[in-house]
């Protein structure tokens, strides 16, 4: 772990998620089960019915052994968070029940050079579920 020092000789630790905030439009977000939309400036992830829960999926560099700390706001109920080495993977964060809460905080190693992380909403057609301040930096 970094101590404050170190980030500071060594500069800012980088952003991973693109378009994490919402401002504008979902971009750089890949819909699954759903379509995906920025409402308000939040995410918004409508449920197409396709029999499994609706998901914005978003994958990044990283580097195998290296902590990371994925923080988001959950907005809905039944909204769920999971990280993996492939879109579908769970083998790094598996499929985790988060609720509605604010700035909530996960850590995780990443097991590959190239980490999926996937926002989990509703499996019921046009439920809707809502994410925002999604970001990743490595600790």
């Amino acid at each position: 772990m970094r101590s404050a020092l170190q980030r500071v000789i060594l500069g800012a630790v980088p952003e991973l998620v693109a378009n994490g905030k919402f401002d504008v439009d979902a971009a750089s977000w890949t819909a699954n089960g759903s379509t995906l939309a920025a409402v308000d400036g939040q995410l918004e992830i409508t449920s197409t019915g396709a029999g499994f829960a609706a998901r914005a999926l978003q994958s990044f560099a990283t580097s195998v052994g290296a902590t990371y700390r994925l923080t988001l706001d959950s907005l809905t109920v039944g909204n769920a968070i999971r990280v993996g080495t492939t879109a579908a993977g769970v083998d790094v964060v598996p499929n985790t029940g988060i609720g509605v809460v604010s700035g909530y905080v996960v850590f995780f190693v990443a097991l590959s050079t190239t980490t999926h992380i996937g926002l989990i909403g509703s499996a019921v057609l046009n439920g809707k579920n809502y994410f925002d301040n999604v970001s990743c930096r490595r600790r």
